[in-house]
Order: C-alpha cells, then structure tokens, then sequence
C-alpha cells in the first residue's frame, strides 16, 4: 500500500504517513489503531496467556 492510499484509508495526510514512519513524529494509539485495521493487522498490548508473567 503507498503512502498515499494508507493515508486516504485512515483519514490522515500523506505528510503525517511519512512523519511516522521517518520518526520525524511520534503517531498516537488513535491513529496507529486505524494504520493496522487498514492493513488488516492487529496488535496486543499487554501480557497474553502464551507470554506468561514470568512466574514458574
């Protein structure tokens, strides 16, 4: 996808796009959150059951 069509899909600049992925600007959850449902992609914060909490 470029940067142009992610841009377009989430409702953002295509400056914005390009900002977060140089670094040059820190994107926020809102808007990471609508960068992975456009790609289809999800993420999980926090500890999972697979990760476990470091305890045996």
């Amino acid at each position: 996808m470029t940067q142009e069509a992610l841009a377009d899909a989430i409702g953002a600049t295509q400056r914005s796009v390009v900002n977060w992925e140089k670094g040059n600007s820190s994107i926020s959850l809102e808007w990471a959150d609508k960068v992975f449902k456009a790609l289809h992609m999800s993420i999980q914060i926090g500890e999972t059951e697979e990760s476990g909490n470091g305890k045996e």
